[in-house]
């Protein structure tokens, strides 16, 4: 029934009209933080990353963190690599409330990754680039876009940095690639 309601909304805007600075941070289990991997080191084989936790970061703003897959890590080292980078962020599930039309339904969006520089702020989405052109992936690009535009429009109203959405293709990011290239090659305006 879901997919064949339709509604028709007129003379909406969505605005944003707070921002918080909390820092949401992942909850693991002892067993899990003592036995961490250092994020220079890859998953181990036949080990699935999503249940790896990683640590070792200087540059972001929890202790530990999980990804989901191996070029999310490589991305984040890349960023710990860089000196244009100050903080990164893997934000836990409810760190942003962005949602998304896909299918006929609502859905939640969480970013991969937050990454600051010294002149924005970056949401960043890690996929294979098999997935660059899924109806669900570019969904979600086109919500991350309009969110930092509603992002941008209240931080500079407010004397913030602007927020910028960056698709990034997984065969792209290597631990060394320098922040410049994903930004120069993958931030989006539109969808």
């Amino acid at each position: 029934m879901m997919r064949h309601r339709t509604m028709k909304v007129v003379n909406l805007r969505e605005e944003i009209s707070n921002i918080s600075f909390e820092i949401k941070k992942p909850v693991f289990s002892t067993e899990q933080i003592e036995s961490a991997y250092d994020i220079n080191y890859e998953c181990p084989q036949g080990m699935d990353i999503k249940r790896v936790v990683y640590k070792g970061g200087k540059k972001w703003l929890t202790e530990y963190y999980k990804f989901d897959s191996n070029s999310e890590r490589q991305f984040a080292l890349a960023c710990e690599n860089d000196e244009k980078v100050l903080r990164w962020l893997r934000p836990t599930a409810d760190q942003f409330d962005i949602s998304y039309q896909y299918d006929g339904m609502a859905h939640v969006y969480e970013p991969d990754l937050v990454i600051e520089t010294d002149d924005c702020c970056y949401l960043v989405e890690v996929k294979r680039r098999s997935e660059l052109t899924d109806p669900q992936v570019l969904a979600k690009a086109k919500r991350g876009v309009e969110y930092c535009k509603l992002a941008s429009e209240y931080c500079d109203k407010h004397g913030y940095k602007p927020w910028k959405y960056m698709l990034v293709p997984h065969d792209e990011i290597t631990e060394t690639t320098s922040f410049d290239k994903f930004v120069n090659y993958f931030v989006k305006e539109s969808i």
